[in-house]
């Protein structure tokens, strides 16, 4: 299931490239023409201290998520280790051979591995999954994008309501000859 998921994912950006090459691609400017009175310019001087704040505020969730999704990432690997693994050592195997195919809490894995037992690794499966496998691309995605828009636009509503003019204008930067 998680494999399925890392694979459309991978298979989702490589298309979204060749489709996002096709057509042209475009970029929003924005000018920022300030109020001419002094209280205008007091104004969007605070207006751009709140959206620094608001900034940093989303750094910090990128950070947060970013941590949150490598320990739930960790969590998961250490899970998958402790219930579908056992470790070889020559004849000295670590298995479980109960009838329903445990691995769960197995006491001789869990000895080896208090010991730093350093045998080789094997799983149900024929291979051993790295914690790569358990990392969700999605798990934070867009989050600090979006975080970030909000800034803008909060900074870009506050700008205009201290006199300022904010003109936004977009224009095509490549594969221009594809407009019709």
């Amino acid at each position: 299931m998680k494999l399925n998921k890392i694979t459309n994912f991978y298979c989702f950006i490589v298309i979204s490239l060749i489709l996002h090459a096709c057509g042209p691609q475009y970029q929003t400017h924005t000018n920022y023409t300030p109020p001419n009175t002094e209280f205008g310019l007091q104004c969007i001087r605070k207006c751009a201290s709140v959206k620094n704040s608001c900034e940093n505020s989303c750094m910090i969730q990128k950070n947060s998520c970013a941590t949150l999704a490598e320990q739930k990432a960790q969590n998961d690997y250490n899970s998958y280790i402790q219930t579908q693994c056992y470790y070889i050592n020559g004849s000295d195997t670590a298995t479980v051979s109960d009838p329903n195919n445990n691995f769960n809490q197995h006491p001789k894995l869990s000895l080896q591995r208090s010991q730093g037992y350093s045998g080789k690794l094997e799983c149900r499966n024929g291979y051993v999954k790295t914690i790569d496998y358990f990392r969700d691309p999605y798990f934070c995605s867009n989050q600090n994008n979006n975080c970030l828009s909000i800034c803008t636009a909060s900074y870009d509503g506050c700008y205009e309501s201290c006199g300022g003019v904010v003109i936004k204008t977009t224009v095509c930067v490549s594969n221009c000859d594809k407009i019709k």
